[in-house]
């Protein structure tokens, strides 16, 4: 880009003359001195001096390694420094030790180090200068391709079902991407929509918007800037309203909110530890330990949001003031009943943290372990996402909690939808590009989604009620023969108070269906919802 139209190329133009200066001042050897470029030279040739410098310097000295050509300027400068005192020092000591050639070594290595400081200064106000040469976005074409440059490969074009600017609103991105989602979960399908880019492109932004944290009426009220999340729970309860009036069903929601953080899963409510459950293959995982919230209406999803937004992990890094450092799933589990029938669905909404570049994001201490621990768990997902697309036997969901977590929606019963979200600048091509590449391959991957088949209240309160008689004659069996102490007994006793439970549950939501619903018809066994939709995409 042109100095003049670049509101920081003044000052980046004074730091690549520093950078030039300092070394030309440097009290190099003889005939290694190097002329400061000037103008439109400088970009081209601020590298190339100082390499060559270093080169030059070392070959005069004691043949030093060639590794030393790949060091950075700031090392290959500080590398050239020192030969050429320590040959000043040599010829100082084949003199005798003349006091006065001594202070001229040390003048000039004060004058050495004093060049190496300014180099590294000049290098950090300098920064990530962009890379003409690397991936780059060449054109966004709305609604479905985007074209980047790869190098080694020329102009390399992505398709998409849809595909958004810069320019496009919450509830747009909401009704072409994500709305499918909340129409397949009504409609009796194992859903999840996740989120997924690099760190400070929109991701949070995507999914919750600006009025999360604000909890209450202003989180619940659906504006400009509301998020995917609030927008699906308003479309819930929209639906759910409707399915009443028109059909006599009676839907309810359950929600769970936890994050995956550092390999560890938390409860956002209670802040209390979550362990993964698996209840059969391909079904979604159990959070055992995670609060479970009734959810009456958007006040109460709003509240819930408010309350986990106090239990994130977030912090400032170099390339977003507000970074997410962990993993956020909301979980929906929704129950419609008409009668004697009952259909039930889950929905994960998931806002992954971005992956990120030490280099770029600055991150140290804390920050630096929170890196590693996000990267690692997005490495295992991109891992599982290349397995299922290329039919591998295994597929490593067990390598990290986020994909057991979410194994379901990777490669089991649900109906995913994935939001890639990327930088647009040249100097985050790499991440661009990488980003964009997982989207197409999670678009190759194929789930065998199945809606729920409404089963009978009654029928499931007689298979319990079998089960626990079962369950009580074998602990009767066991204490008759004095071995009522043994595990295997304290287990039998476990299952039979969790389905003692579980009864007691099931019977009081048969009692409140049946005075809330209307009178159970003929053409009862098929719940279904349209939201403007004529059913799933």
């Amino acid at each position: 880009m042109p100095a003049h139209s670049d509101p920081k190329a003044s000052q980046r133009d004074r730091a690549i003359g520093s950078v030039v200066a300092a070394v030309a001042a440097s009290p190099a050897c003889p005939g290694k001195n190097v002329a400061p470029s000037t103008g439109a030279q400088r970009h081209a040739s601020v590298v190339a001096p100082l390499r060559a410098s270093s080169l030059a310097t070392s070959a005069n000295s004691k043949k030093r390694s060639p590794l030393s050509h790949s060091m950075t300027t700031s090392s290959s400068t500080a590398a050239s420094s020192r030969p050429c005192t320590a040959a000043a020092a040599a010829s100082a000591a084949e003199g005798g030790g003349d006091e006065e050639t001594t202070d001229d070594v040390r003048l000039a290595a004060a004058r050495d180090l004093d060049a190496a400081n300014t180099v590294e200064a000049a290098e950090d106000e300098l920064g990530d200068a962009p890379r003409r040469d690397g991936p780059r976005v060449l054109a966004i074409f709305p609604p479905t391709r985007v074209a980047m440059f790869q190098p080694g490969v020329g102009v390399r074009p992505f398709i998409f079902k849809r595909v958004f600017d810069q320019g496009a609103e919450q509830h747009k991105v909401y009704n072409d991407a994500c709305r499918t989602s909340i129409c397949a979960a009504l409609n009796g399908f194992n859903a999840c929509l996740l989120c997924y880019g690099q760190t400070g492109s929109g991701k949070t932004h995507t999914m919750f918007g600006q009025s999360v944290a604000m909890g209450g009426n202003a989180g619940a009220v659906v504006s400009k800037s509301s998020g995917c999340v609030i927008r699906a729970l308003r479309d819930l309860f929209d639906a759910a309203s409707a399915l009443l009036e028109t059909c006599g069903v009676q839907t309810t929601f359950n929600a769970q909110y936890v994050q995956v953080y550092q390999d560890q899963v938390t409860c956002l409510k209670s802040g209390a530890k979550v362990a993964l459950r698996e209840a059969s293959p391909g079904a979604p995982v159990l959070l055992q330990g995670a609060s479970e919230s009734l959810l009456e209406n958007v006040l109460d999803g709003a509240d819930l949001l408010c309350k986990g937004e106090e239990r994130k992990r977030y912090a400032e890094t170099a390339m977003n003031h507000r970074s997410s450092r962990a993993h956020t799933v909301l979980v929906i589990k929704i129950l419609q009943i008409k009668g004697d029938l009952e259909v039930t669905s889950q929905l994960h909404l998931v806002d992954l943290a971005g992956s990120e570049r030490v280099k770029k994001s600055r991150a140290q201490g804390g920050r630096l372990v929170e890196a590693v621990g996000i990267n690692s768990s997005l490495m295992v997902l991109g891992q599982c996402i290349a397995a299922r697309v290329e039919s591998r036997p295994h597929v490593p969901y067990y390598e990290s909690r986020l994909t057991l977590l979410l194994r379901s929606a990777l490669g089991g019963d649900s109906r995913t939808s994935v939001v890639i979200c990327c930088h647009k600048e040249d100097q985050h091509g790499d991440e661009t590009l990488q980003a964009l590449s997982f989207g197409e391959r999670c678009a190759l991957v194929t789930n065998r989604a199945q809606a729920a088949m409404a089963s009978s209240a009654t029928d499931a309160l007689a298979t319990i009620d079998s089960s626990l008689k079962e369950c009580a004659v074998q602990i009767q069996g066991l204490e008759q023969r004095g071995k009522g102490g043994l595990q295997a007994c304290e287990r039998l006793r476990s299952r039979h108070a969790a389905l003692m439970q579980k009864r007691r549950e099931l019977a009081k939501r048969i009692g409140s269906a049946r005075k809330g619903a209307q009178q159970p018809s003929s053409d009862a066994a098929v719940v279904s919802a349209n939201l403007g939709e004529g059913g799933p995409a």
